[in-house]
This record gives C-alpha cells, structure tokens and sequence, in this order.
C-alpha cells in the first residue's frame, strides 16, 4: 500500500488529496535486472482500489499494476463520486469526480514511472465504468500512456445531458 498527491477542485479551488493505491508485481519481476510494462487501474463509480484490484492484473499480464482509490473513495482524501459532484452542471470540468479521477490516473502512472523495475516507455491504462471514462480522459491527455483499455464505460450520459439548470459538461464536450 502507497499514498501519493493528487488534486481535485472545490469550486474555484484546487485541492491538494492524498490517495491510496495499492502497488503489485509479479513474484519473478522481483530483482529482474529487466523492467517490466506498468499498468494504471481504475476503479468504477462507487468503488475503491484493493490489493488483489493490483495483484490479479500484474500477474496476468507480467506488469508492475498500481490501483488507485479516487477522490474522496476507499481511505482517499477527497469529495468522492456523490452524484452531484459527478455530473457537476458547473461549465468547468475540473468540478466534476471524474476530472479528479482522471488526474489520480496520471499521478498514479508518476508514481509507477519512478520504480526502477518499470519500464516507463512502456505504460497503460484500464479501467471499469467510471474508471473506464478516467482511462479515457486520462490516455488523451498524457502521452505517457503508450495503451489504454476502458472496459463499460459509457453509462449515465442523458442524466448529465439533462442536468438542470444548465447540462454537465459532458454535453459540450459532447458538442464540440
């Protein structure tokens, strides 16, 4: 288990969080002079990072996996994915859950990049549901990240879309 920073925004202000994650390999990469890929997981809407949500990807895949919790999820610092700070209706993305958890992804992929046993021109992603939509956001925005697979990730867009008084920002990001 590791913490690490992260940030989310309350409003207008930007929050520093600590995060737990949890970090896993495989018993043979241990002391292998070879670095080994590293993998992102996120977790989905509701849930929270474990150590077998690291252990069971980095074993089957030979990877270096770090799951994280998000915001305010698990025994992270954080506002959380109450359905409110989800589909925010505020026009500033950086307000909504999911911009926090998109952000954790890409300090998580920091924190796998600094271990010496992972190869860091070799880093992914995946992610379920909510975590689907963070592996989303997260792979367009850092190059880091060589692939990316969201797994169900593309529910509850007409409740944003709905949203009132204003539609969330997925509805503009969705126009544009």
């Amino acid at each position: 288990e590791v913490r690490f920073d992260s940030y989310e925004f309350d409003g207008c202000e930007e929050q520093v969080v600590q995060l737990e994650a949890f970090i896993a390999r495989r018993s043979d990469a241990v002391g292998d002079a070879a670095a080994h890929p590293g993998l992102v997981i996120a977790h989905g809407l509701g849930g929270s990072a474990s150590d077998g949500a690291a252990s069971t990807p980095a074993a089957q895949t030979r990877s270096v996996a770090i799951a994280y919790s998000g915001p305010g999820q698990g025994a992270s610092e954080g506002t959380g994915s109450t359905p409110d700070h989800v589909f925010d209706t505020a026009v500033d993305p950086r307000n909504s859950w999911f911009w926090g958890h998109a952000v954790a992804a890409v300090r998580a992929a920091t924190v796998l990049e600094t271990l010496t046993e992972v190869d860091p021109s070799r880093l992914g992603m995946t992610g379920y549901s909510a975590g689907a939509v963070a592996t989303l956001m997260a792979g367009g925005l850092d190059d880091r990240l060589v692939a990316t697979a969201p797994v169900s990730g593309t529910g509850h867009l007409q409740l944003a879309i709905d949203a009132t008084p204003q539609p969330g920002w997925q509805a503009d990001l969705l126009a544009a």
